[in-house]
């Protein structure tokens, strides 16, 4: 790949590509980390006046970017209004990408734009969070009016296999193999009389003091983490009489008890249903959610973490004893959690779960581990690291002195996905970007998908 002139801000992918998910204009798999395509603009280059890359969210075969803009298209005017866009790329046989986009799909980004008025929302609304499940995609819309009488609004679009579209128990769309896409060949685009997108309502939520959220005045949405079948969201309500509570909800996959404990065991909720806080523990002070297949993992704001779901593949085990967690993040089947040096460990990533592909980063050794163990990350990196989670590998962006950065990276790596231009799997941390000691590269995003890498970089000039 040819490097970007000093200062370009460029976004970078590698792995799997089937349906085009890569932007790269291709649907050949990337073994290496090569530059995303926006529409309308050279490879490597984003969309004019972009000044961040706000999230990447990935499904099975389709990728949604956050971007923040400058209005005036002019980045260097720090006065300057912002605003953020939704651009995606890759499949759109389900609708996951909504009704601007063909429903073949896409192998570069292209602006998502919805039509929010054909469902009776007025006003200027502005996509605030997004998040994608295996074949549908989430956005959360806030008012660009930010009075406390607006609510933010969370958009649920594409397939709705194990109710991930979290407006009903009923199924609109072919079920894949587990684990597995729908063949290209089999792929239709949704019938004309499903809404292309839709509404996810938190109006039949109750809460604990038999309140509803029906009656609430206004509705902000925190948090929004999906795992490959199930999400959750944390919210904050303010009630007519002027007090806030903070609640916590899930649909989806819940046979494993992803989404709380239920009896008799539900399979799937296809509404958001109200998530209740372990005991000892509020969902009041949650810092951040991670959700792996069959698990979630919620962070509390006094440095300890609470977990839902199975531990048939050590996913969970031991991660209530610790203490001081700075961070969480899920794979598909394992756990990753960082601390600092007041938990009774040295500052250092734990991992435990699966590690059939190289996941946790620690052994070279196939089966489940049924107890944390640590990352193999040089120590003297611990205090400067960002994590982030995919299906099955793992990436941490590691900041060097005075002004660069490396991210390294392991696990499953079937589709290339760790750009180190091959698809064996890696059992250890390892260094794959960039990919000379000469390059200078000021990294400000990274992102870990299904089977993909995503870079956020600039080069420094010499």
């Amino acid at each position: 790949m040819a490097p970007s002139p000093p200062g370009t801000l460029t976004l970078i992918s590698a792995g799997s590509n089937a349906q085009g998910q890569l932007a790269n204009g291709s649907i050949e798999d990337s073994h290496t980390l090569q530059p995303c395509t926006f529409h309308g603009h050279p490879p490597g280059a984003l969309p004019t006046g972009t000044r961040s890359i706000e999230c990447i969210a990935t499904g099975a075969n389709h990728t949604l970017a956050l971007l923040n803009t400058s209005v005036s298209d002019d980045v260097s005017i720090s006065t300057s209004t912002t605003r953020r866009e939704l651009w995606g790329c890759g499949t759109n046989a389900k609708g996951q990408l909504g009704p601007t986009i063909d429903a073949s799909g896409t192998y570069i980004f292209r602006h998502i734009v919805l039509p929010l008025d054909e469902i009776g929302l007025t006003g200027s609304h502005t996509p605030r969070l997004i998040a994608a499940s295996w074949e549908t995609s989430y956005i959360v819309f806030s008012p660009d009016d930010d009075t406390d009488e607006g609510s933010d609004i969370l958009i649920s679009m594409g397939a709705n296999d194990y109710g991930d579209l979290g407006i009903s128990s009923s199924v609109h769309s072919r079920k894949p193999a587990r684990g597995r896409s729908t063949p290209s060949a089999t792929r239709v685009p949704p019938s004309p009389s499903i809404k292309p997108f839709h509404v996810v309502s938190f109006s039949l939520l109750i809460l604990p003091d038999g309140l509803s959220l029906e009656d609430s005045r206004r509705l902000r949405i925190l948090r929004l983490e999906t795992g490959q079948h199930h999400a959750v969201v944390q919210i904050q309500v303010t009630l007519k009489d002027n007090t806030t509570r903070k609640v916590l909800a899930g649909w989806g996959t819940a046979r494993h008890g992803q989404l709380g404990s239920f009896t008799p065991v539900q399979a799937t909720l296809g509404i958001p249903t109200m998530i209740p806080p372990p005991k000892g523990t509020s969902n009041a002070d949650i810092a951040s959610i991670s959700l792996g297949s069959q698990h979630t993992l919620c962070l509390h704001t006094d440095g300890r973490v609470t977990s839902l779901g199975t531990n048939r593949k050590g996913q969970i085990e031991g991660l209530t004893s610790l203490e001081n967690i700075r961070k969480i993040g899920c794979t598909w089947n394992g756990s990753f959690i960082m601390t600092d040096s007041s938990s009774g460990f040295p500052a250092q990533i734990l991992s435990t779960g699966s590690i059939a592909h190289g996941q946790l980063g620690s052994f070279s050794q196939n089966g489940d581990v049924l107890q944390l163990q640590p990352v193999r990350i040089p120590p003297d990196m611990y205090g400067k690291m960002v994590m982030a989670c995919g299906s099955e590998h793992v990436l941490v962006l590691l900041h060097t002195e005075p002004d660069g950065a490396e991210v390294w990276g392991w696990g499953w790596n079937e589709h290339g996905n760790l750009g180190l231009g091959n698809t064996d799997d890696i059992f250890l941390p390892t260094k794959i970007w960039p990919k000379t000691s000469s390059e200078r590269i000021q990294v400000h995003g990274i992102w870990a998908g299904c089977g993909t890498t995503w870079i956020s970089c600039t080069n420094i000039a010499s």
